[in-house]
């Protein structure tokens, strides 16, 4: 019989979410590994900037290409600021074939200020996630996203509003544009060429339009919030689920991770476990309604694969504070 952590084994894409330092990609690793292991194509997908996915697999999986883990389990390790540069030159590259080499140089000046602009690397970043959805979407079974800590993963989720607000606007001035042109080009009797801008902005376009029709279909896409019990994890995670949830991205749970044993505990632990209880109790209140999942602190440091293994099939539906 198949492990069906999580209960998400027939969802295409699934994110990891939630503070720093609370295991999100330890959970993500382990969930990866086992459904790779049940058969299934699985792609592990790192947008955090500290990158742990190489570290807990003792592999080097930098450089921003899919490379494989294990049977059936790729990973890419996504550089946002190597996305960025990359997005800037190709800009650069279809504007010199069709700008005049005179304003050349005060358009590279103008796309060196645009790297350093804010939300530069989050829009590089976003457009890589939908690109490698679109195109890998088929060739896997799942793909996983172990994302960084919530507040970026919200900035990011939020793009596709704005930017198919933005990318709108610059159709509808671009049209103007064409417009105008195509008058002048009767006139001159000049012949009507294919707009190249335009229909990269169509692009474009499509492709914002294809990532949020993704994330929002519940039986294709779900968020899994990890935390830790304590107050700070429990009032970030729950103030995401509220964002998430007036964006309509669905939610495929809460994993409550790092629990302390019931048993074996000193006096110093003793006293923790007790506050922990109290933790345990309010995130079963604050989340009634979702699903939630456990996993007791682990002994050792997560590396390498049997430790992952061990780890993802600790994890349990509910337990008894």
């Amino acid at each position: 019989m198949k492990n069906n952590i999580f209960g998400l084994n027939n969802r295409k894409i699934i994110f990891f979410g939630g503070k720093g330092g609370v295991g999100k990609t330890s959970c993500a690793s382990a969930y990866s590994l086992i459904h790779a292991e049940e058969g299934n194509r699985v792609l592990l997908v790192s947008t955090d900037p500290a990158h742990s996915t190489s570290d807990i697999f003792n592999l080097n999986l930098s450089g921003g290409i899919i490379r494989p883990v294990c049977l059936n389990l790729d990973c890419i390790e996504i550089d946002s600021e190597r996305e960025m540069n990359l997005y800037i030159d190709g800009v650069r590259e279809n504007l010199y074939s069709i700008l005049r080499p005179a304003v050349r140089r005060e358009m590279d000046k103008q796309l060196d200020l645009a790297k350093m602009s804010p939300g530069a690397e989050e829009s590089a970043l976003f457009l890589k996630i939908s690109g490698l959805i679109s195109d890998e979407m088929d060739h896997y079974d799942q793909i996983v996203f172990d994302t960084a800590p919530t507040g970026h993963t919200l900035r990011l989720l939020s793009l596709p509003e704005l930017m198919s607000s933005w990318i709108e606007g610059m159709i509808s001035q671009r049209k103007k544009v064409q417009t105008l042109k195509k008058m002048w080009d009767t006139v001159t009797h000049k012949k009507q060429e294919e707009d190249k801008i335009l229909k990269i902005l169509y692009e474009r376009r499509k492709l914002f339009s294809g990532f949020r029709d993704n994330i929002i279909k519940k039986d294709l896409c779900a968020f899994l919030f990890v935390l830790i019990p304590e107050r700070l994890p429990i009032l970030e995670t729950y103030k995401a689920i509220q964002s998430l949830e007036k964006n309509l991205i669905p939610i495929g749970g809460i994993i409550v991770n790092k629990v302390l044993p019931e048993d074996g505990l000193g006096d110093f632990f003793i006293h923790r476990k007790g506050q922990e209880n109290k933790y345990l109790e309010e995130i079963r209140e604050l989340f009634f309604g979702k699903d939630l999942w456990y996993n007791y602190l682990a002994e050792t440091d997560l590396n390498g694969v049997e430790l992952l293994r061990e780890f993802g099939r600790r994890f349990i539906k509910n337990i008894d504070l």
